[in-house]
């Protein structure tokens, strides 16, 4: 959890009959080749087409992920929420929005 949150990972020392746990105060350099820090496979591959295309719909990312429009949809919203894409829509609710690569991390 502490890598997920910028930070450095906690230190475990067991010192005789004593355990020890310092979490560390010092921030993690960002990733400067993942600068969302995506791990998950179905992120990365999201980049690589939206990369490749320039945009994506909600049905076209439930096609490449082999899942339900519905599951698309909330993964494209993980993503939102992450920073990494932006929802290009005349409405919240637009059906035929398009999701593009934000141009630099706002998160």
């Amino acid at each position: 959890q502490c890598k997920k949150h910028g930070l450095e990972e906690p230190i475990f020392e067991e010192l005789n009959n004593e355990f020890k746990v310092t979490l560390q105060s010092k921030r993690l350099e960002p990733d400067c080749d993942n600068p969302w820090q995506i791990e998950e496979p179905w992120e990365q591959e999201a980049v690589k087409k939206i990369k490749i295309k320039k945009e994506m719909s909600t049905k076209e990312a439930a096609v490449m992920w082999k899942v339900t429009s519905r599951t698309a949809l909330s993964r494209l919203t993980i993503l939102v929420k992450k920073g990494v894409i932006q929802k290009i829509a005349t409405s919240p609710k637009d059906p035929r929005g398009k999701y593009i690569l934000c141009s630099k991390r706002t998160k």
